[in-house]
């Protein structure tokens, strides 16, 4: 549980507890019995103990599997504490400071008859959601493209050369640039002629390729430096001397992509 969901959980409680306590002083004056704010106040108590327990029980939740006993367990001993904790307290706070003390029996009577449903779904719905929501986001992980142990890349590409039928390793490729309705194939020594988009070979490559341009994808093992035009655009230059534009849309990725271990002079 973080810090904005802790401050959340809190408000929430300062919340039910200044209900209570308007819920008290409506109950005082429709049926004409006294009201006394330190009684509310001392009752309110009930909403506090969540903060402690919650924390602990979604702590817990962490490691617990869903299908198991200790879930249940996990479930079920917060709300007996609850339930043990809240009269305990006011009995002690009403014996030092009250005229009159509340007796345990009585106020854990009050609470399982008025409480028991809130604290049943406190206790179980946020843990169960918190559970589902985990689950999805590790199912989610594990099916994402970046994922390397799922991720297969395009290693080669068959271009026509004439009358010729030849496969390139994509490793060999320096860049791919638009020439719609097709793209260039850049290698060191030739450029080839390829029947595809760059939105759709981009998707198939290994992270080394990068978008640099609308219409250019580097291969960045490729770069040997780059420097900045001042505007937010910047010139980058090939080992063999080409030199491409990386336009300021995509510069974030392409300096976050070079970062990854490739060193490229920066000038």
């Amino acid at each position: 549980m973080n810090k904005k969901a802790i401050w959340i959980l809190t408000s929430i409680i300062i919340v039910l507890m200044l209900l209570t306590i308007l819920q008290d002083s409506l109950f005082s004056q429709f049926h004409a019995t006294s009201f006394y704010l330190s009684e509310s106040l001392l009752f309110t108590s009930f909403w506090w103990i969540f903060l402690p327990l919650l924390y602990a029980q979604f702590l817990l939740a962490q490691n617990v599997e869903v299908k198991s006993w200790s879930f249940i367990l996990m479930i079920i001993l917060p709300m007996v504490l609850h339930f043990l904790t809240f009269p305990s307290l006011v009995w002690l706070v009403s014996k030092l400071f009250f005229e009159n003390t509340f007796r345990f029996q009585m106020t854990l009577r009050y609470a399982l008859s008025s409480y028991l449903h809130i604290v049943l779904m406190i206790y179980t719905i946020p843990v169960i959601v918190l559970k589902y929501i985990n689950a999805r986001k590790t199912e989610d992980k594990a099916a994402s493209p970046e994922h390397p142990a799922e991720q297969e890349y395009l290693r080669s590409i068959s271009v026509t050369d004439g009358n010729k039928k030849l496969s390139i390793n994509t490793a060999d490729i320096q860049y791919f640039s638009a020439n719609s309705p097709y793209i260039n194939i850049h290698t060191v020594q030739k450029q080839y002629l390829y029947n595809d988009t760059l939105r759709s070979i981009g998707v198939q490559l290994s992270p080394d390729f990068v978008r640099i341009h609308k219409s250019t994808i580097v291969n960045i093992n490729y770069v040997d430096h780059y420097t900045s035009r001042l505007n937010g655009d910047h010139d980058l230059t090939l080992k063999d001397g080409t030199q491409l534009r990386v336009s300021r849309n995509f510069v974030a990725t392409f300096k976050e992509r070079l970062q990854g271990g490739h060193r490229v002079a920066v000038v």
